[in-house]
């Protein structure tokens, strides 16, 4: 089978615009049977992360040469890709509309005025609510509407109304009529292909309606290693999976126009697609596929069932690492996958073990000019406790929630981002409550006026920062630490820290630095760090 996925599998938008209200086409349409429209099954999927998949469907040319495709995709703008097997030879594809009949239905009246509807000329005897007493009146039915009934009562030459909701039961006898069969005439949008009798003809869109949500499980089997276990839930409402491949896609494509309805499958007017496309239907922006949006916070642990040591997973059976990169995309392999449409799947990627270090991270307030340097006293900050891991797996890991577990509890919740095989990342697990530090910024010099205008009139001075960080761990082990710390100024007592400057910008008068720090704190013992920075503040 020819196939397109990989073609418009490199570009896509992570906030697509929703799609326009359309003006209707006022296409003529052509009656059809209804054997002959057909509808396509899906042989073939690629799901990204923010709502779309990239479909792939297949049907048959039957031996009249012309195929009446039901339902057609309605694909992004340029993503709608219609071919044949060898030998097709496709002559035309029309976008068109089916006039059929689908069969005949028995319909049963499901209402008071359906009856009477259906039984305007019949004797009816009609109980009515005048007041707040019951009447029972028989007679004609002459006319029905939604507010007004009218009976014509027996040896009398008018007729007699009454208002519909007055009207509690009614009683018709053996000729009164309480279904009757319809025969339906359908209009519905198809393709309509010519082609050679007995070739496939495949048509390949990327439509909204389907897609995956990645999620990880670490567990903390002791003091150095971990298991890892990728998981995706598949959510999937375009159509029906029968033992399809299925891939998973993660990375960050580009495609500008997910917003746009494909001019084929468009049910509107030329002149409402051209308005689209001259009035900003068309976004000229990038985008892609990235992370799912904030992670989970709640930090209640609950209790697993399953045994401590994730044995719980062991009854799915991963994906032992199959999967492919095409560009900077990476594809998750699923095999044989059935989902039906509104169906939701739950599957395991793959495991993996890996050894880990625990480290406690604080990253302290910037201090800014504008924000004011210093403070008045110590502020009391969080220190977390983190876990570092290598992605020892061939694949990649993209982003999403991870849960951590030990001893068969969720411990904490972190949002893991993209990490590339072979690399580090790092997941937050708790607070360390038992880590605790405070930083106090005080002004200990200044030089004023140290920059004049043209006048002598003083314009800045320049002051000199003090900050004095008290760390104390109260743990029964000691503790590695990773330490930053962003400022406005120039350091001039960095002590053991590590000073990195970042890119000034034109109009900032002090340079933006990086300061981190990486000390080991023993248990029981408290630690001292002081760096010292000078910084022009304008007078005022």
């Amino acid at each position: 089978m020819l196939s397109f996925l990989g073609l418009a599998a490199s570009t896509a938008l992570l906030n697509p615009a929703p799609m326009p209200t359309i003006q209707k086409s006022a296409q003529v349409s052509e009656e059809i049977s209804k054997d002959l429209l057909v509808k396509p099954e899906i042989n073939d999927a690629s799901l990204f992360k923010n709502g779309f998949a990239l479909i792939t469907r297949s049907a048959i040319v039957p031996s009249s040469g012309t195929l009446f495709v039901a339902d057609p995709p309605s694909a992004s703008l340029g993503t709608l890709f219609i071919y044949g097997s060898d030998g097709a030879q496709i002559s035309s594809v029309i976008m068109t509309k089916a006039r059929y009949r689908p069969g005949k239905t028995t319909q049963n009246a499901n209402s008071l005025s359906e009856v009477l509807s259906w039984n305007v000329g019949k004797t009816v005897t009609l109980s009515l609510r005048v007041g707040s007493k019951e009447q029972t009146v028989t007679g004609k039915l002459v006319s029905h509407s939604d507010r007004m009934i009218g009976l014509q009562m027996e040896g009398q030459p008018g007729a007699e109304f009454f208002t519909a909701d007055s009207v509690l039961s009614v009683k018709i006898g053996a000729d009164g009529v309480w279904s009757r069969e319809n025969d339906p005439v359908v209009e519905a949008p198809a393709f309509r292909i010519t082609a050679k009798p007995g070739s496939t003809i495949y048509l390949s869109a990327l439509q909204r309606g389907s897609f995956w949500n990645p999620s990880y499980v670490v567990n903390l089997i002791d003091d150095k290693k971990l298991t890892l276990t990728a998981r995706a839930t598949i959510l999937n409402d375009l159509g029906d999976f029968n033992k399809i491949p299925l891939k998973l896609v993660t990375g960050f494509p580009n495609l500008p126009f997910l917003g746009t309805p494909d001019p084929l499958s468009f049910q509107g007017t030329a002149d409402a697609f051209l308005g689209l496309l001259m009035g900003g239907g068309m976004t000229g922006s990038g985008g892609g596929f990235g992370a799912p949006g904030a992670p989970i916070t709640n930090q209640a642990a609950y209790r697993r069932e399953a045994s401590d040591d994730m044995s719980g997973f062991e009854s799915f059976v991963p994906t032992e690492g199959d999967g492919f990169a095409a560009e900077d995309l990476y594809f998750y392999e699923q095999k044989n996958v059935t989902l039906k449409r509104g169906d939701r799947g739950y599957f395991v990627l793959f495991q993996s073990e890996s050894e880990y270090k625990r480290i406690h991270t604080l990253d302290l307030p910037m201090s800014t000019v504008e924000g004011g340097l210093g403070s008045s006293g110590s502020v009391p900050l969080d220190v977390w406790s983190e876990i570092e891991f290598k992605n020892d797996n061939k694949m990649p890991l993209t982003t999403g929630t991870v849960s951590t577990i030990r001893s068969g509890q969720v411990v904490g919740q972190d949002l893991l981002k993209y990490t590339s095989a072979g690399a580090k990342t790092q997941i937050k697990i708790t607070k360390a409550l038992d880590v605790v530090a405070g930083v106090t910024e005080e002004e200990v010099g200044r030089e004023a006026g140290v920059i004049k205008d043209q006048n002598g009139y003083p314009l800045y001075d320049l002051v000199e920062i003090q900050g004095t960080l008290e760390i104390q761990n109260r743990k029964a082990y000691a503790v590695e630490m990773k330490i930053s710390k962003q400022l406005e100024g120039e350091v001039t007592l960095p002590a053991e820290a590590k000073v990195t400057k970042l890119p000034k910008l034109l109009n900032q008068m002090n340079p933006t630095s990086q300061l981190s720090w990486t000390p080991k704190v023993e248990s029981g013992k408290s630690m001292t760090i002081t760096y010292r920075y000078k910084a022009y503040v304008r007078v005022r």
